[in-house]
C-alpha cells in the first residue's frame, strides 16, 4: 500500500481500510489518482493517497465523491444548490453572471 497514510499512527483506520478497498479498482491505475479525506468536526486526515499529485478533475473522480456521499449521509439525503444570477434571459440562454451557490 504505497502512498497510503492514515490519521491513526497503529495502522490503517476502519475506514482507511474501506476506502482503500471501495477506490480500488481494475484497470484504475493510482498513478494517476489522488484521494485526501478530511474528518470535517476534527479537521485531522483520514486517509490520503497521492495527496501532493497535481490532477485534473474529471468524471471518474466523481464516483469517489459519491460514494463517499451516499455512505455518509444516506439515500435519502438531498443537496440543495442555490442558483443566482445577474443578467438576464434571453430566450433560453442566460447572458450575465451565474452562480451556483
Amino acid at each position: 500500500m504505497a502512498g497510503l497514510a492514515a490519521s491513526s499512527s497503529a495502522g490503517a483506520t476502519p475506514l482507511a481500510t474501506e476506502l482503500q478497498r471501495a477506490l480500488t479498482v481494475p484497470g484504475v491505475s493510482w498513478k494517476a489518482t489522488g484521494v485526501v479525506t478530511i474528518d470535517l468536526p476534527t479537521g485531522g486526515t483520514v486517509y490520503r493517497r497521492n495527496a501532493a499529485l497535481s490532477l485534473r478533475p474529471a468524471s471518474n473522480e466523481k464516483l469517489a465523491v459519491a460514494l463517499a456521499a451516499l455512505v455518509e449521509l444516506g439515500p435519502g439525503y438531498r443537496i440543495t444548490t442555490q442558483v443566482l444570477g445577474d443578467g438576464t434571459l434571453d430566450g433560453s440562454v442566460w447572458r450575465g453572471r451565474l452562480v451556483l451557490k
